[in-house]
C-alpha cells in the first residue's frame, strides 16, 4: 500500500468520487486493486464512480497517476454511463470493458459527468485502462482527475492503487 501519499482535495469542488457528495478522499483510506493479467489478456479496466453537485456538468481534461511504479501502457480514459440494470465494476479483464444492455461508453474528454450525487440519475464512472507490457508489471499509485465546470478548473485525487501484477508490484504477492 501507498498510505504516505498526500491527497489534496478541495471539499467544495463539484465532482466527487463515489455516489455521495459527503465522501471527500483525504488519503486516510487507500484502496488497492490488482489485476492478474495473462499474455492473452494483458489489459484491465479499472472503474470509479463519479458524481456532481446539483445540475453541474464536469468535463474531464486529464486523467493521470499521482505516482507510478513499473511500466504499463496507459489506454485512453473513458466515461461509462450505466443503464438501469448495471453496476459499476472495480476492475474487469480487458479494455474497453464489455457493456451491458443500456450502458454507454465514451471518451473521457468528450463525455460530461452529469450524474447528480445522491440522485436517481443514471450512474457514471471513470474507466482507467492499463496494459501490462512484460512480467515486471506496474501501475498507478493514486488517480488524478483534472476537470472543468462552468469555466473553472478543478482537480480530484482518488486514493486508489491500480496494479498490473508483476515483479515491480509488491501487493500482488500478498
Amino acid at each position: 500500500m501507498y498510505p504516505d501519499a498526500a491527497i489534496n482535495n478541495d471539499v467544495d469542488q463539484p465532482l466527487h468520487y463515489g455516489v455521495d457528495s459527503d465522501f471527500v478522499p483525504d488519503g486516510a483510506d487507500w484502496s488497492t486493486v490488482v489485476s492478474w493479467w495473462t499474455e492473452t489478456e494483458s489489459a484491465t479496466s479499472f472503474g470509479f464512480h463519479l458524481c456532481v453537485d446539483g445540475d453541474a456538468q464536469a468535463t474531464i481534461t486529464a486523467v493521470e497517476p499521482l505516482n507510478s511504479v513499473g511500466e504499463v501502457e496507459v489506454l485512453p480514459p473513458l466515461v461509462l454511463t450505466l443503464g438501469s440494470e448495471s453496476l459499476l465494476f472495480i476492475s474487469k479483464a480487458g479494455y474497453p470493458p464489455d457493456l451491458a444492455e443500456g450502458d454507454e461508453l465514451g471518451p473521457a474528454e468528450a463525455t460530461p459527468i452529469t450524474s447528480g450525487c445522491g440522485s436517481n440519475d443514471p450512474q457514471q464512472g471513470l474507466v482507467v485502462g492499463l496494459r501490462a507490457l512484460d512480467t515486471t508489471g506496474g501501475g498507478w499509485r493514486g488517480v488524478g482527475i483534472s476537470y472543468v465546470v462552468e469555466g473553472s478548473d478543478y482537480r480530484l485525487e482518488i486514493p486508489s492503487e491500480l496494479y498490473m501484477c508483476g515483479t515491480s508490484t509488491e501487493p500482488c504477492g500478498e
